[in-house]
């Protein structure tokens, strides 16, 4: 990681503002953007949920239920034949049960201990993913770097042997040289 750090401070003083994007901006664009460190975030969420399920299996469970039920009463008679009146029609019931195991066997504590190792796990593999992906967007920042140079220092090679041409025509126009010596120079330089 130090190797990474000072690698990537050196880049950042070689680069200076020659470049279109800077490092630190490619950086940042690679750190938000790369599909492999979502895919790796997206793992570690999992994870942390995986470890949620598990810990709930130790948590009391709470259910609710109810009902209401209607009666009509308008045509209820007594045993004399007279209308009659009841005044509870309309029954509710309603039940609250609150469960807490005491002992489910030793199956939930080992998951919930390897949910909590999946979760090291996941952390792990994004910093791993996290330090490849920084290291390629390093290793392609500074390629563009040294090809960029690269092409300078050929646009300038390019340039001295074009003006080294024009001198050698000159000088042989001139009768200075001879196009037998010229040749041999060249060959010497080579």
């Amino acid at each position: 990681m130090k190797k990474l750090l000072v690698y990537l401070i050196v880049l950042i003083f070689i680069s200076g503002n020659a470049s279109a994007i800077s490092l630190s901006e490619a950086l940042i664009e690679a750190y938000k953007n790369n599909p492999e460190l979502n895919a790796e975030r997206e793992n570690l969420k999992v994870s942390k949920e995986d470890l949620k399920i598990a810990r709930s299996e130790f948590l009391p469970s709470v259910t609710i239920t109810g009902s209401k039920s209607e009666e009509t009463t308008e045509k209820l008679t007594n045993r004399s034949g007279a209308d009659a009146s009841v005044t509870d029609v309309n029954p509710k019931t309603q039940k609250i049960t609150v469960e807490q195991k005491i002992f489910q066997g030793f199956a939930g504590k080992a998951d919930f201990e390897k949910n909590k190792i999946g979760i090291n796990l996941a952390k792990a593999k994004l910093i791993k993913t996290e330090q490849d992906v920084l290291y390629k967007a390093i290793d392609a920042f500074s390629g563009v770097l040294l090809a960029n140079e690269k092409f300078e220092i050929n646009k300038e090679n390019l340039n001295l042997l074009e003006r080294q041409v024009e001198t050698d025509r000159a000088r042989l126009e001139k009768g200075q040289i001879t196009l037998k010596q010229n040749l041999l120079a060249q060959k010497m330089t080579l």
